[in-house]
């Protein structure tokens, strides 16, 4: 995520070892596999009234295979059966926003750095659009 991080903060060794060291929770990772190899992770955080993902990266030489597109298009399955809207932010400059936009997302909200976007149910049992 450097790249990104990069474009929309600055980058600063520092800054970001102490980001990490306090901001780093592990318990709701989920590693992704692709064959044998451990290829990207994720973290899907489910809420009251949606559920969000949190983060989702897949390593640079499995992307653009499906891999995020299948996980994610789970999630969405599953937020579908659960009845709750599913949530995310992106960086404003990361190329994975047109893959959400694929699969249903809609933009609802604009930060500095994110755009903020959902994938809500349209009638109970329906996908997003």
């Amino acid at each position: 995520m450097r790249n990104h991080i990069e474009l929309a903060y600055g980058w600063n060794d520092e800054t970001q070892y102490k980001f990490f060291e306090n901001r780093f929770q592990p318990t709701g990772i989920q590693i992704i596999r692709y064959g044998d190899q451990d290829v990207g992770m994720y973290e899907l955080q489910e809420h009251d009234k949606y559920w969000f993902l949190a983060r989702i990266e897949i390593l640079p030489e499995f992307q653009n295979r499906g891999i995020g597109s299948t996980i994610i298009q789970r999630m969405i399955d599953d937020a579908t059966i659960a009845d709750k809207p599913l949530r995310l932010q992106v960086f404003k400059a990361n190329p994975a926003q047109s893959l959400y936009e694929r699969l249903g997302f809609v933009k609802t909200d604009e930060t500095e750095t994110h755009i903020e976007m959902e994938c809500a149910i349209t009638e109970k049992g329906k996908k997003c659009k």
